[in-house]
């Protein structure tokens, strides 16, 4: 997922799943494949390129 309209979309309506590390937010694709999109807080990993390391390693 790339579109802003996309994660709009999840956040409004889902299900979600939380751990202390990990929130997973889950709603049904009508495009019929699976995606994925990853927000990783910049208070999290300071860095651009430490979060989108971690981004490319899952």
């Amino acid at each position: 997922m790339v579109e802003k309209s996309d994660f709009d979309r999840v956040f409004a309506e889902n299900q979600r799943a939380r751990t202390d590390f990990l929130m997973v937010m889950v709603r049904p694709n009508p495009a019929g494949f699976p995606r994925l999109g990853m927000i990783i807080a910049k208070r999290i990993l300071g860095r651009a390129v430490d979060r989108n390391r971690v981004k490319r390693c899952v």
